[in-house]
């Protein structure tokens, strides 16, 4: 997927613990509305609660929600550092796995 944002937001909050997710959610949606296209990357304990197996908070159910101007992704490493499948990875999040890509 090659598409232009015009932000992304990294998230590294658990949204079965926290409450941030529920702060940015109209600050998402609002920029949303202005016709920004919008990424969230869940990251580090952000990517609890993305799993179809498991109980999934109603924040990222609103996101998941949204139009077709908001992207939502997923980092592969931080979900198996959890112990969470990829393959379980609710269908409107996108997976990412860019440490294949990184060179040094």
């Amino acid at each position: 997927m090659k598409e232009k944002f015009d932000i992304i937001y990294l998230f590294g909050h658990s949204p079965r613990m926290e409450n941030q997710l529920r702060q940015l959610n109209p600050i998402i949606k609002s920029q949303n509305a202005k016709g920004l296209t919008v990424g969230v990357v869940f990251i580090h304990n952000g990517v609890i609660g993305t799993s179809i197996r498991g109980e999934i908070p109603s924040e990222i159910k609103a996101l998941t929600l949204t139009n077709n101007s908001l992207y939502l992704f997923v980092m592969i490493p931080d979900l198996k550092a959890r112990g969470i499948s990829h393959e379980d990875v609710i269908g409107k999040i996108n997976r990412l796995n860019i440490m294949n890509s990184w060179t040094f």
